[in-house]
């Protein structure tokens, strides 16, 4: 033992401390565990200190301090003034012949700088013998201050926007309010301290170009990678042995593995995440690009993503939100062998009779469902449009349930069934929220799918075509959304426009289109008829143009939109571009590398290579029906809405109230 100060101690009778004082350094300060025990011995006790080592861990912004133990001191302040103090650099020491009565004392750890990394106090009445005593010593409360900075090339980036939110373990993103000056964004503000999930997302020009994810400690009393400031923790007297016990709550040593670097397209590969340094319970939540995408401890990916290069995170949180740590991996999806479509029919949910019953199969029933989309986790979400609610379909078992709305429209916002919605059509999600394109109500709602919870995100039921935030923006008649996890796209049917929401604020802009046309240009040069669904693949957007019989393409970054296949001319020939012909199409969806196309008033689902423009049918023909079968056998009425998970296409079979599945 190594001992270094100075003691001064009653010399009359006395007792011995038990100490066990157990250092744990958390986000928020919990009560003090304290308790003693005495004995008929008069015998002098020890104080033993046992230290477990700090670590520290990657892709987590910390403060920048030593959280290893250097050394301990030990003040004591007993009755009329008797008082001692040690400093400690080992495990053990002892504090024999304490005066009896009440004492307190406090215990500070300090690093090699030495700074006080941790304090504990605690009081205590000495009676003779043996008193053990066992102590948790907690940070303390209260806010630190983050300061963050991002930087980007400005000969690459002309027009940044930077988007910035925290979200702490419990939930509720808030917005860091990002200064750009130049080719740097800068934030400083006073926080509160814990574990918090980062989120950026940088655009130029209003298109998407790069995100990252990371996991930030906040330190009361510090900045950044300041040090940190603890509790007081209550420390017992007596006939004392006092037992250290150091947790410092360091991030969470977080790894990916099963991640390739190139799989093919149409392959899936299983994620799993893992921590080394913790054994308690961990909530991870994966990202892909910066779009939350799912939880647990493995995440599938690669069935439903187009060719490109992606970027994982993975962020996990101890089940008490006291530490956290994140990694990443990217993969990259190329041109390989694709499973394909044979084109083979299925009734996934709903039969040809109306209603809008939950159950499991056939059993269940739909009213004209119009929108349609997948999630990564083997569900698909319904727009059922008529019932004036969001189903969801479990795809294994065929279960459906109802998200939120009920058969009594209105436009409400609230929870599950108590929202209200007015003839829904479109439906899109970031892997978090459903976002709906309330038609009839002439607004964009948000649902938060593990709550149910209904918001407004724009719009009002007064139509028009008014730019603004939130409910001061105005639509006509939505009806098709695809999201980057950034923006919302819209397909304003109503307006002949496409129109940008930007999540995170309300903001409503308009992309392309101005009064009803077919010419193909930039931005509001460009003319749209009746555009009703829409889809993305990252740097494209793909619209069905309705009355114009046509599919359009949109560049995002620069708002270019040229026709990529079919012509004014209505029609169900396959072809190549505008040799091609389709009537009515209303939904579209991608894959990465195809479109399909709900041919709405041909009774057809339609494929369209994005790289050729060539278009052929995958099933379905003129005749209306509702067999199942494969390819030009099968027959939908009036398909409205399509959905891909990359290795089956969902079609939203209106006028028939079913949900089809073609594999």
């Amino acid at each position: 033992m190594n001992l270094r100060g100075s003691r001064e101690q009653s010399r009359s009778r006395g007792g011995c401390l038990l100490l066990f004082v157990a250092l744990a350094f958390v986000a928020c300060a919990t009560p003090t565990s304290l308790s003693s025990a005495g004995s008929s011995s008069d015998s002098v006790g020890a104080l033993t200190l046992s230290i477990g080592d700090g670590t520290s861990g990657s892709r987590t912004l910390v403060p920048n301090v030593s959280m290893i133990v250097d050394s301990y001191t030990i003040t004591g302040t007993g009755p009329g003034g008797a008082n001692f103090s040690q400093t400690v650099t080992s495990t053990s020491t002892s504090i024999p012949n304490l005066k009896l009565g009440s004492w307190t004392i406090l215990v500070q750890a300090l690093n090699a700088t030495p700074t006080v990394i941790g304090s504990g106090q605690a009081s205590v009445s000495v009676t003779t013998g043996s008193n053990p005593v066992s102590i948790t010593v907690t940070p303390v409360t209260g806010t630190g201050t983050l300061s963050l900075g991002v930087t980007w090339p400005s000969s690459v980036v002309t027009n940044p926007s930077l988007t910035a939110t925290l979200t702490p373990p419990g939930g509720g993103s808030s917005n860091l309010p990002m200064v750009i000056s130049g080719s740097q964004a800068l934030y400083t503000a006073s926080l509160p301290n814990g574990y918090n999930t980062l989120s950026l997302a940088l655009s130029d020009n209003g298109t998407l170009i790069t995100t990252a994810v990371d996991v930030v400690r906040i330190v009361a009393g510090q900045v950044t990678s300041g040090t940190y400031a603890f509790t007081n923790v209550n420390l017992a007297s007596g006939t004392a042995t006092i037992t250290v016990t150091q947790n410092l709550m360091n991030p969470l040593l977080a790894t990916i593995s099963g991640a390739p670097a190139t799989q093919s397209l149409g392959t899936s590969s299983t994620l799993t995440a893992s921590v080394s340094n913790y054994t308690g319970s961990i909530n991870y939540t994966w990202y892909v690009n910066g779009v939350p995408s799912g939880t647990g401890p493995s995440f599938p990916f690669g069935i439903s993503r187009g060719v490109g290069t992606y970027l994982i995170t993975l962020t996990a949180f101890s089940a008490d939100g006291t530490q956290a740590g994140s990694a990443s991996a990217t993969v990259q999806i190329v041109t390989g062998t694709f499973p394909g479509l044979a084109g083979t029919v299925t009734t996934l949910a709903g039969a040809t009779t109306a209603g809008s019953a939950n159950g499991t199969g056939t059993s269940a029933r739909f009213s004209a469902p119009s929108g349609a989309v997948t999630d990564l986790n083997g569900n698909v979400y319904i727009a059922d449009t008529t019932n004036n609610m969001i189903r969801k379909i479990n795809v294994s078992t065929g279960v459906v349930t109802t998200v939120a709305g009920s058969t009594t429209a209105g436009s409400a916002d609230g929870t599950g069934t108590a929202a209200s919605f007015r003839g829904p059509i479109g439906i899109a999600t970031d892997g978090t929220n459903l976002y709906i394109a309330d038609t009839s109500n002439n607004m964009i709602r948000k649902i938060v799918i593990s709550t149910g919870v209904v918001t407004t995100l724009a719009g009002s039921t007064t139509a028009g075509t008014t730019n603004s935030t939130g409910p001061a923006a105005r639509f006509r008649g939505p009806t098709g959304l695809a999201t980057d996890g950034v923006n919302l796209y819209v397909a304003d049917k109503g307006n002949n426009r496409i129109r940008k929401v930007v999540i995170s604020t309300g903001v409503v802009t308009t992309l392309a289109g101005a009064a009803a046309g077919s010419a193909n240009g930039t931005g509001t040069a460009a003319t749209f008829s009746s555009p009703s669904g829409i889809a993305i693949d990252g740097s494209n957007l793909y619209v069905a143009d309705t009355s114009n019989n046509m599919i359009r393409q949109i560049v995002i970054g620069s708002a270019v939109v040229t026709t990529l296949a079919g012509a004014t001319t209505s029609g169900s020939t396959n072809g190549t571009g505008t040799a091609a012909r389709f009537s009515g199409p209303t939904g579209v969806t991608s894959d990465g590398t195809n479109l399909y196309v709900a041919d709405r008033t041909n009774k057809m689902i339609r494929k369209l290579v994005t790289a050729t423009g060539v278009v052929t049918t995958l099933a379905g023909s003129t005749t209306s029906g509702s067999v199942n079968g494969t390819g030009t056998a099968a027959r939908f009425n009036a398909p409205y809405a399509v959905s891909t998970d990359g290795l089956n296409v969902y079609v939203a079979d209106t006028t028939n109230n079913m949900i089809r599945q073609i594999q």
